[in-house]
């Protein structure tokens, strides 16, 4: 019997802090008073950076999108040189053994 009373009262007690305004009006209570209502907040002075100012080169950007464009298109052109490299070994090595192949059905005849 305590023990449910204390789970009630601890029930009631977490959930009275944790009401929203729309929790309220939903039972017909008024909302309440805003928490942080004409308190003022002090703005921290803003300090001079540690780090000295750098140029901005407006061609800096376009220059390093070429360059990363173009290390892009030569790893695809290598990666096609490649491929093209064994599909051809593959074409070479799939007619080699057509020929043997057909030279050993020449030899059992």
């Amino acid at each position: 019997m305590k023990l449910t009373f204390v789970f009630a009262l601890l029930a009631v007690a977490g959930t009275a802090f944790a009401d929203t305004n729309a929790e309220r009006l939903a039972r017909g209570l008024g909302p309440m008073k805003p928490r942080h209502f004409g308190q003022t907040q002090t703005a921290t002075q803003a300090a001079p950076s540690s780090h000295p100012p750098v140029a901005h080169d407006p061609n800096a950007a376009a220059a390093q999108h070429n360059a990363a464009v173009a290390q892009h298109n030569a790893a695809v052109a290598a990666q096609r040189a490649a491929a093209q490299k064994a599909a051809e070994s593959q074409r070479a090595a799939a007619a080699a053994a057509q020929r043997n192949a057909a030279a050993h059905n020449a030899h059992t005849v």
